[in-house]
């Protein structure tokens, strides 16, 4: 690791050279960072919805110009980094670090699939981000993650096509989880 490395990108070289397994965020990294993540085959989630909902509270929540600033650095770096690690082979399972109201809803997780797509990662990419990579992040792609036999039967439906319009995902109309209704079958 060179000496000159600014410290903001050392977190990431460092828990990949101490064996880490996943890296959440990956963003504002080297480039040298990037092709090691690629090389390791080291899953890295993506939180970008995170930091777009942060941004869509600024004045309803009065955030202070300070954190706003903040907030506007780490979107500008992920902004610029998705797409370069999507370039690179970076590894991605799309997750989302929302914590819930007021300004991080839990029902809008979904953005994470628009924003991906938006920013590079084509829309059958999401969907294998969201499902297989990220049982994989897990530790769970043995158990779900895909419609196999012998894997839990955790499925949605949506009305229409995610593979033509992601945000088809933000609305299911079925939700079964080890195989059983979690949401009713709603009227299409």
């Amino acid at each position: 690791m060179s000496a000159l490395m600014p410290l903001a990108r050392r977190p990431v070289r460092l828990a990949l050279e101490g064996g880490i397994d996943v890296i959440e965020h990956g963003y504002g990294i080297s480039p040298e960072t990037r092709a090691l993540l690629v090389a390791k085959g080291t899953i890295v989630v993506s939180t970008i919805s995170q930091l777009y909902f942060h941004r869509a509270a600024y004045d309803a929540y009065h955030y202070p110009q300070w954190e706003r600033e903040v907030y506007e650095r780490h979107w500008a770096a992920m902004q610029r980094d998705f797409p370069l690690g999507l370039a690179a082979g970076v590894r991605y399972a799309l997750g989302t670090d929302l914590i819930g109201g007021p300004t991080h809803p839990l029902h809008e997780a979904a953005t994470e699939f628009r924003l991906a797509v938006e920013w590079g990662m084509s829309k059958h990419e999401a969907l294998l981000a969201r499902t297989i990579v990220a049982a994989e992040a897990l530790d769970l792609a043995s158990e779900t993650g895909s419609i196999e036999v012998g894997k839990a039967a955790d499925i949605i439906a949506v009305d229409g096509n995610p593979l033509l319009d992601v945000t088809t995902l933000k609305k299911p109309i079925l939700v079964m989880k080890l195989g059983r209704f979690a949401r009713q079958p709603l009227p299409v």
